[in-house]
């Protein structure tokens, strides 16, 4: 569940363009053509104990639906979750300052304005970042000051 906010998302890997970012478990299993899931719960990279108590509810929920767990699977029925094939990865050109104009499980469209990079200040847009692709926004990245070619945001399409 990659979005991290109770949203249920899964992305099957595979090898080839809109995979996972190099150096990850989950590209690495792509590659090998093993499947593999990303799981991730809170946000910004922080460890907060509702979010750790999610992530790992959410795990025990699938290892006991795979029969891998004495664990039960919780009462409550999860909510179906929405498959994706692949990444879109939005970059930068330049370094900047990066206002994202959606959130994580905003579903864009193609050509659809997702934020701009500008200056500190805000004076000057040095370019306003639009989707690649239609998709669900899974992250955003958190910091606004970006580098030349920095990530922007994580999209899952079909």
């Amino acid at each position: 569940m990659p979005s991290g906010y109770g949203l249920p998302y899964v992305i099957r890997q595979a090898a080839g363009p809109g995979r996972a970012v190099n150096g990850t478990s989950s590209s690495a299993a792509a590659a090998a053509g093993i499947p593999a899931i990303t799981a991730e719960a809170g946000g910004c990279g922080l460890v907060e104990e509702q979010f750790v108590a999610m992530h790992v509810a959410g795990l025990d929920g699938v290892l006991a639906r795979l029969g891998m767990s004495a664990a039960r699977e919780p009462a409550a029925t999860p909510a179906e979750p929405t498959y994706f094939g692949q990444f879109l990865w939005p970059r930068c050109r330049q370094a900047g300052w990066w206002a994202p104009a959606v959130k994580a499980g905003d579903a864009v469209t193609e050509g659809q304005v997702i934020g701009m990079v500008g200056s500190l200040d805000g004076a000057v847009v040095q370019e306003t970042i639009t989707a690649p692709g239609d998709g669900v926004v899974i992250f955003v990245t958190s910091s606004p000051a970006v580098a030349d070619d920095g990530l922007l945001l994580g999209l899952g399409a079909a």
